[in-house]
């Protein structure tokens, strides 16, 4: 089977693979600027959550002293609803944390 492109076709991909490069590069300069506050910045309206958060990411403290070390396992063991509120925060403030 043979695929033809246009030339919107080959735009919306280079647009694609551009937007998606910014959103990798966005979510590396987070887990390397991350603020001490993050939580709170992500989760400040579900008081409960960010209570569960912060005990969560200090139970990880005790045994990462990287910090994007810390970080990248704090966001993995995210639930995959947590972990899109943090690329949504990521992507709604690409130029807090560059």
């Amino acid at each position: 089977m043979f695929y033809t492109f246009s030339q919107t076709d080959r735009y919306i991909s280079v647009t694609k693979t551009t937007s998606n490069m910014l959103n990798l590069r966005n979510f590396i300069l987070f887990v390397y600027n991350y603020r001490p506050n993050f939580i709170e910045e992500i989760w400040g309206n579900e008081p409960m959550m960010v209570m569960h958060l912060k005990g969560k990411w200090e139970g990880y403290k005790k045994y990462n002293e990287d910090p994007v070390a810390l970080m990248t396992k704090f966001l993995s063991e995210l639930s995959s609803d947590k972990q899109i509120e943090v690329e949504q925060h990521i992507k709604n403030n690409p130029n807090r944390y560059a």
